[in-house]
């Protein structure tokens, strides 16, 4: 009886270390896209190199202009237009006080579908002087949960120096982490997210109806 009663209580016991050893940590897989959505608010710490120092700064979804996004990091001045769009996030031109401004060709910010190295043109878009884009993947820790990440490199060649712009990393959070290289050296590192109404439907003093439009030379065409 002894024995049977000793048994029960080892297999027990071996249970609750079994159940308390295994892992649940909540893990998030790959995104497919940027998460726009209007209201949502980031906000990291940046550091600056050049000179030393640090701060909180805060990126917002503050409303749409037609198909595209408001992406601001100073909602009460301007904003990007941005959207996801053939498996990349574009910003496809900007919004200030003035001027409504839609570009020829759009930038491509992050790439969701694609691993490796691309060169240019990638997904028809041209940027200046870069040279190719390299798309890796890593895991990320945000408040106790796994992110499995994407980590975007550009490669620029200016005909003087071939170097690394930008190192991106982004996940279903959005844009989590960055170091950026040259004359401008910061790093970027998401401290939270919240929801907020503060900017929602910022009215700038122009109309999206003046919107301006520049051809590939960048000459006005209205």
């Amino acid at each position: 009886m002894k024995t049977k009663l000793l048994l029960t209580l080892a297999l027990a016991m071996a249970f609750i270390y079994a159940c308390n050893d295994s892992d649940d940590t909540v893990t998030h897989e790959l995104p497919s896209e940027f998460p726009l959505e209007v209201g949502k608010a980031w906000v990291y710490e940046r550091t600056e190199y050049s000179p030393d120092t640090s701060f909180l700064d805060t990126l917002y979804i503050t409303g749409k202009v037609g198909e595209y996004y408001i992406y601001s990091w100073d909602p009460a001045t301007y904003g990007s237009l941005v959207k996801n769009e053939d498996g990349a996030l574009k910003q496809f031109g900007s919004i200030d006080a003035y001027d409504t401004i839609y570009y020829p060709d759009p930038s491509i910010w992050f790439i969701y579908d694609t691993l490796g190295t691309l060169t240019p043109p990638i997904y028809g878009v041209y940027q200046s002087d870069l040279d190719s884009i390299n798309i890796s993947t890593t895991l990320e820790t945000f408040e106790g949960e796994e992110y499995h990440s994407y980590i975007m490199m550009n490669f620029f060649n200016d005909e003087h120096t071939y170097y690394t712009s930008k190192i991106q990393t982004y996940n279903k959070l959005g844009y989590f982490h960055t170091i950026t290289e040259g004359q401008m050296e910061l790093e970027l590192k998401l401290i939270e997210t919240f929801n907020t109404t503060i900017y929602l439907n910022k009215e700038f003093k122009n109309s999206p109806n003046r919107a301006i439009k520049y051809d590939k030379f960048g000459i006005p065409i209205n």
